[in-house]
């Protein structure tokens, strides 16, 4: 049996054991170690193999963690973060990290056709039972929303546009791929850089084929899963 195989073995073992559940702390790889008679490098890359499976996940610094279920989210119908995650028995919440005016960002400009100046990027952190799973930036025209920096980001967006703007959110289009993670999008998900995750851009419109936002979303890989329905 591979060492992986062992290792989860014996981490259902101690769960079963000792009533783990997700987000339960496993021991540490110097007490894997020890009890393998391995490497740390060894047991490190066994432990990535399941992460890789999702059984476990990492955060940097703190050690590593029993997976909770993944979030399903099916692209083809729009429902918005927190009631997907109410809905499937998550505890959603989001941390504004910051609202700024763009002046030189060519490929934000090239979406909306704006001069210099006239966007605003607000960057966002949403987690999921207190565990960072998305790294979101939004991009808007400010003068769409004027005075939106001093409005409460923690919500949803989408009910914000409509209530406070009369903006409605008519339709939308998503391009889904997997990419490694930047520095700063690593740091607040408590990853490391390089880290694959699922990368979505969303463009969103209004009822005039508008552009209202433009969306660059990075998740955990080990925290979305997709589920496609349709109908004939």
């Amino acid at each position: 049996m591979s060492l992986h195989h062992q290792i989860r073995q014996y981490l259902l073992d101690q769960a079963q054991m000792h009533g783990w559940l997700a987000h339960a702390k496993i021991p540490s790889e110097r007490e894997l170690q020890t009890k393998f008679h391995a490497s740390r490098i060894t047991i490190r890359d066994g432990l990535t193999k399941l992460e890789s499976q999702g059984f476990i996940y990492r955060v940097n610094r703190k050690g590593w963690f029993i997976s909770p279920p993944r979030l399903l989210w099916d692209p083809c119908h729009r429902v918005n973060f927190y009631q997907q995650a109410r809905d499937q028995g998550m505890q959603p919440e989001t941390e504004v990290v910051s609202v700024n005016p763009l002046y030189d960002a060519p490929l934000i400009r090239h979406q909306f056709g704006m001069d210099y100046g006239n966007n605003l990027e607000l960057l966002r952190l949403r987690r999921l039972d207190g565990r960072p799973v998305m790294v979101e930036r939004i991009y808007l025209r400010q003068t769409d929303f004027p005075g939106l920096a001093q409005q409460p980001l923690d919500g949803s967006i989408t009910e914000l546009f409509a209530n406070k703007y009369q903006v409605q959110i008519n339709h939308e289009s998503s391009h889904i791929l997997v990419c490694g993670t930047q520095s700063e999008e690593a740091a607040l998900l408590g990853i490391p850089e390089g880290t694959a995750c699922l990368h979505i851009e969303r463009k969103r419109y209004d009822a005039n084929d508008r552009l209202v936002d433009y969306n660059l979303e990075y998740w955990r890989q080990d925290a979305l899963e997709l589920k496609v329905s349709s109908r004939k």
